[in-house]
């Protein structure tokens, strides 16, 4: 994946494309940038000034703040092996309770399935 353009240049590039000048194709190869990517960012641009339905780009830079905050890791995702490692406990945990017969609750208490195997 190409390095992300900075904010001014793309600015640029959607203000080349508005005054008409010249055709959306030509002014992506100029620029270096294939034309769905000059296009998108017209897109982006007309969410963002009003003109369309969207997610504003402060309100996506909202949103993955507010899922890193949620995800309890600050300025990471969730990784994959994460939920790996839940999903092996809960199945060592029917293992267990099918080998010894049972499973030892936190109040003491004996545990059972609901067969009503002990």
């Amino acid at each position: 994946m190409p390095a992300a353009k900075p904010p001014e240049f793309r600015r640029r590039a959607v203000d080349l494309v508005r005054s008409g000048q010249q055709p959306v194709a030509r002014i992506a190869s100029d620029l270096g940038i294939s034309e769905s990517c000059l296009r998108r960012w017209m897109a982006q641009d007309d969410v963002d000034a009003g003109r369309r339905e969207g997610i504003s780009t402060d309100e996506r830079r909202e949103l993955v703040e507010l899922r890193r905050r949620m995800s309890g890791q600050p300025g990471q995702a969730p990784k994959r092996a994460d939920y790996r490692r839940w999903e092996r406990s809960a199945a060592m945990d029917l293992w267990q309770m099918d080998v010894v017969g049972g499973v030892r609750l936190v109040d003491g208490t004996q545990g059972q399935d609901r067969l009503g195997h002990r």
